[in-house]
């Protein structure tokens, strides 16, 4: 038997970047929450398991990841969850799909946005050379005519 002050993984876990409406919880192994760290609040008490983690909690998996609306506040959150080596608990970690994806498509807008800049550049690179070549034929014909007459 041990003796756990669950606030020390709310306080531990509270540096993560978890975004606006993800969160961190420590969970038993028979789905009941010990601890919960949600957005800025910080929440430690035994409550009673929800849906999701009763059904995509499964005994034998050791961690894995699921997506699931949450009965509270109808967020729906993706959700990673591991089994603590040692004791009987899983850590889970949660980021709202709407912020995850947000940030995402962020990125997305960004590396679109650098790719359009580099294309346009490969493109007038392209053009330059072609209308070089195009200026250096035409020279070559050209020489090569006045040393026919010649």
């Amino acid at each position: 038997m041990a003796s756990l002050d669950p606030r020390y993984f709310t306080r531990f876990y509270g540096d993560l970047n978890l975004g606006e409406q993800g969160s961190a919880a420590l969970v038993g192994l028979d789905r009941v929450v010990r601890a919960e760290r949600s957005g800025g609040r910080e929440v430690v008490q035994e409550t009673p398991p929800n849906n999701a983690l009763r059904q995509h909690l499964p005994p034998d998996d050791q961690s894995g990841t699921f997506t699931a609306v949450s009965v509270d506040d109808g967020i729906e959150r993706i959700q990673h969850f591991r089994i603590l080596p040692s004791y009987p608990f899983y850590v889970t970690f949660a980021r709202a799909r709407n912020e995850l994806l947000a940030e995402h498509e962020e990125t997305r807008e960004h590396l679109l946005w650098h790719a359009g800049v580099i294309s346009t550049f490969v493109l007038a690179l392209s053009a330059l050379l072609a209308w070089y070549f195009v200026v250096l034929g035409r020279h070559s014909r050209a020489q090569a005519s006045t040393l026919l007459r010649l």
